[in-house]
């Protein structure tokens, strides 16, 4: 990929990416109507000056369903990957500088919870408790866990056997201080790439959550359930479900090629 080419990425991933981020940030204080507001008299119109994306069955109106549910889908996203983050960094740096007991007691637990994907996590969790966002977010936020924890245990054991990292082990540093102070840092973009591909997992996940009725629970609007509703009025409205569906399908573009431009030209 040519520098031109890498610019450009990075452009149109930013640009799209922001865009939804800031749709989600504008939809905390602002929408056009009320996207939970019912206007039955208005059901099913065609986008206009007044509804740019046209009104739903139950005459909401779709611009501000698309903006709250940007809100749903970035709040999701963000904090199972968050979750996934915070648990599974520190589990691959300790697994891979403790190589042997410690390192098998981790990835045996990668293994257990990589045979909980995040559908069957978000159907235990909802029979438990009942569906809803928290659900979600939990669901998604341990698959992320093992993906955080062997993406950093691989990027680590590389950087285990660099020189920088004798030169601190024979300084006297220990294990925790190299790996905080030099495997951490040397590993950041690796760790952003991994973040913009699991952000890109997570609105899909959640959308499609949604639209099984195990995810974000009306009246709070979302994608996937937007899509969902949409599926048997086709005939009537085919836009009810393209709007949701060029939203789910541009803000993992946008996360995809910001990650394609972040990953090191090396592996390319």
């Amino acid at each position: 990929m040519t520098s031109r080419q890498h610019g450009s990425t990075f452009v149109l991933g930013a640009v799209l990416t922001g865009l939804f981020v800031a749709m989600a940030l504008v939809a905390l204080v602002w929408t056009p109507y009320d996207p939970t507001a019912l206007a039955i008299a208005a059901k099913l119109q065609p986008p206009s000056s007044q509804h740019w994306f046209g009104t739903d069955q139950l005459g909401r109106d779709v611009l501000s369903m698309i903006m709250a549910g940007a809100k749903a889908s970035v709040g999701v996203a963000a904090l199972s990957v968050l979750i996934g983050f915070a648990a599974g960094v520190p589990a691959g740096l300790a697994a891979a500088a403790r190589p042997g007991f410690l390192d098998e007691i981790v990835m045996r637990a990668n293994d257990v919870l990589f045979a909980f994907p995040a559908l069957l996590s978000a159907i235990l969790l909802a029979a438990a408790f009942g569906p809803g966002a928290v659900d979600a977010i939990v669901a998604i936020g341990l698959f992320n866990v093992p993906v955080f924890a062997r993406v950093t245990r691989a990027a680590a054991l590389a950087l285990w056997v660099r020189d920088f990292s004798a030169a601190a082990r024979v300084a006297g540093k220990g294990a925790l201080a190299i790996s905080w102070e030099h495997i951490l840092p040397n590993a950041r973009v690796l760790l952003a790439v991994q973040v913009t591909i699991q952000m890109s997992v997570g609105v899909t996940a959640e959308a499609g959550l949604a639209y099984l009725g195990l995810g974000v629970q009306p009246p709070t609007p979302s994608w996937g359930r937007m899509l969902g509703d949409a599926q048997t009025l086709t005939a009537l409205a085919p836009t009810l479900a393209v709007f949701p569906g060029l939203a789910v399908a541009l803000f993992v573009l946008g996360l995809n090629l910001l990650g394609a431009a972040l990953k090191p030209r090396r592996e390319r």
